[in-house]
């Protein structure tokens, strides 16, 4: 005998709902408005029970103007990505990746800042154990991963370093070692754009420890 178990629940008012069932069991409807705006609501079951959910707004979730025709797919371990239309353009989404926690693989980095440059740049290592964070079928860490960067010394609050966007990764094995480097927001703007003959360069660099880092893919 087979046993089928349905639940119905009115989330919210909105046009073409997409769900989305998280890797923190979190439950993201994304929706259109009448005016074609994208909106989500969330929800955390409680004990993985759907029958009493409880839904709070996350408000307009992505910049896009007469939005029609969304299409969105779950990948597992990550998020979701999909399409669709807007302003008479076709385009390719990606719902913001769950933040992944990295710190207690951090084995050290610095940040180099130079008084002449906007850009700063980041180089860090991580272990690798068990293929955790780069592995056969699932990578933490890869060129244009958003890494968050805090410090702490004691008992103190995280003081926020800033974030910075992954140029490369190299990975060892047996060593089961990471090197990473990047770069902030605005070198990963600029990337490899060259300059007319106005330029400055630095003598010498600033160098700070890391502490706590969360990655964003």
């Amino acid at each position: 005998m087979r046993l089928t178990f349905e639940y119905t629940k009115t989330a919210g008012a909105g046009l073409s709902p997409q769900a989305v069932h998280m890797m923190d069991n979190g439950l993201r409807f994304i929706y259109l408005t009448s005016d074609g705006l994208v909106e989500a609501n969330e929800c955390f079951p409680d004990m993985g029970l759907y029958d009493e959910l409880t839904y709070k707004g996350k408000g307009r979730i992505s910049a896009d103007f007469e939005v029609s025709k969304p299409q969105l797919k779950k990948v597992a371990h990550h998020g979701a990505y999909g399409f669709w239309s807007s302003e008479q353009t076709h385009r390719f989404v990606i719902y913001y990746i769950l933040p992944y926690d990295v710190s207690a693989a951090l084995v050290d980095g610095s940040i180099s800042f130079t008084k002449d440059s906007p850009v700063s740049q980041l180089s860090i290592s991580f272990m690798n154990v068990s293929g955790e964070l780069v592995g056969r079928y699932r990578s933490v860490i890869s060129p244009n991963t958003m890494l968050e960067i805090s410090f702490t010394m004691g008992g103190s609050a995280w003081l926020p370093l800033g974030q910075f966007y992954i140029d490369r990764v190299s990975t060892s094995y047996p060593e089961e070692s990471i090197s990473v480097s990047a770069r902030n927001g605005i070198g990963k703007l600029l990337k490899e754009q060259t300059f007319d003959e106005n330029n400055s360069f630095a003598v010498m660099n600033a160098t700070l420890p890391i502490g706590c880092v969360l990655c964003h893919q």
